[in-house]
């Protein structure tokens, strides 16, 4: 994610393969616990290196690959739920999601006033159940049950989300079906972008 060279390699293996690059979705990402007072300065590094960095250098390269297929196409690019309403003790990955959010949207605007025929747009998770996920089940105090538990009460839904509910909602804004949706903030969180 964060080597320039190794997205040129993947874009062009990618042309090579399929014969054109029309979609992109940048979903790696990290999180790794740090207030701004008390976060390892490595870890708020790697933090934004691959949350913010990974997701600029995939755009960068994509968009003139995108572009020279001649035909319309998508970006999305994984935020998060803690992008729209932060949380304590998470700084590195709040601030690098919410930087997302805003690169997405620049992306979104440059290309439609550029006329390029690429929309781009931020899916925002809440807590789903992926392996960053079942690492937090591992790593914090408390038993799972309990642990999802307090995951599940930040969604009104009171559940936490699964992985395939996300992925519709990334499908959906690559499809055409989406064809005049752009910049636009898409949350897969049970509402949990509400609380405070």
């Amino acid at each position: 994610m964060r080597d320039l060279k190794q997205w040129e390699a993947a874009v062009q293996a990618a042309q090579a393969t399929f014969g054109k690059l029309t979609h992109l979705v940048n979903v790696a990402g990290i999180s790794e616990p740090g207030s701004a007072v008390d976060v390892d300065l490595d870890s708020w590094q790697r933090t934004i290196d691959i949350n913010l960095n990974g997701t600029f250098n995939g755009c960068r390269v994509a968009i003139p690959a995108i572009a020279a297929a001649n035909e319309p196409g998508a970006i999305v690019n994984i935020g998060s739920m803690l992008a729209l309403r932060v949380g304590s003790g998470f700084a590195a990955y709040c601030a690098s999601k919410a930087a997302v959010t805003a690169l997405t949207k620049t992306i979104a605007l440059d290309c439609a006033e550029k006329g390029l025929p690429i929309r781009a747009n931020t899916v925002h998770p809440g807590a789903i159940r992926t392996p960053m996920f079942e690492r937090y089940l591992e790593a914090m105090p408390g038993t799972h049950e309990e642990i999802e538990a307090m995951f599940a009460a930040n969604h009104p839904m009171g559940r936490v989300g699964e992985a395939h509910e996300v992925v519709n909602a990334i499908v959906f804004l690559l499809s055409d079906q989406a064809s005049f949706t752009t910049g636009v903030d898409f949350t897969v969180d049970g509402g949990g972008h509400f609380r405070s």
